[in-house]
């Protein structure tokens, strides 16, 4: 007996046609096995967007704050005559030549004065009162040369001003207006033991000098100044 073939032949539907296939009257329909599915898009084509030529292109400027952690520079030095970078940093004068020669002659007179005393102590101690020959004379100029140097050498070591100093009311500075330590006196005072030594050039070079300035001013890195009135 031959197979009777089914009077309606079921039909899958695509999601595309489905309403059209439901409209007609009478046609089973079987349902998508796997749901509505979406027909992928194809991509809208990309516009090439070309970016306007720019210029050359300006550093950024930083609208930080910079902290300033570092020390503040040293003050430049002043300038003088002939527009050459001074060396001394503060405003304090340097003391005029005449005064600081009136300071030595009295700091002079301190050294000839004990002097003196150790000539009287020889003299007492039943020596000869003047040299009788040149190894005697010798020996009385080093003594007084040591007396000299232990003078300065006493008031340096103590970091005060000899009573020359002083009494012509002068003060020593360092170069940057601030009182010396006791380490630059002791090489102002070497400085000006080589000042001597050297004929007494390093004490006349103050007078070529820019800031009238000494070699042992400029060893040691200080000068004299001038102490203005108690009243100013």
């Amino acid at each position: 007996m031959p197979e009777r073939e089914p009077a309606v032949q079921p039909r899958l539907v695509l999601p595309g046609e489905r309403r059209a296939v439901v409209s007609a009257p009478g046609v089973p329909l079987q349902a998508d096995l796997f749901g509505p599915r979406e027909v992928p898009r194809s991509p809208a084509p990309k516009t090439e967007r070309r970016s306007a030529p720019r210029g050359p292109r300006k550093p950024a400027e930083s609208l930080q704050q910079t902290l300033d952690f570092l020390p503040a520079p040293a003050p430049a030095g002043k300038a003088v005559q002939t527009k050459v970078e001074a060396v001394i940093f503060c405003t304090e004068p340097v003391a005029p030549t005449m005064l600081r020669v009136t300071a030595a002659a009295i700091d002079a007179a301190m050294v000839v004065l004990a002097f003196s005393v150790f000539l009287a102590a020889i003299h007492f101690g039943g020596g000869e009162w003047l040299p009788a020959d040149r190894l005697t004379l010798v020996s009385y100029l080093l003594a007084a040369g040591l007396i000299g140097v232990f003078y300065k050498f006493l008031f340096a070591t103590s970091n005060i001003d000899t009573p020359g100093t002083r009494w012509t009311r002068m003060r020593i500075v360092h170069f940057d207006g601030q009182p010396p330590t006791r380490e630059q006196r002791m090489r102002r005072l070497a400085g000006g033991i080589l000042s001597l030594l050297a004929s007494g050039l390093g004490l006349l070079w103050s007078l070529v000098d820019e800031e009238s300035l000494t070699w042992h001013d400029h060893i040691s890195k200080t000068f004299p100044t001038t102490v203005p009135p108690s009243g100013e």
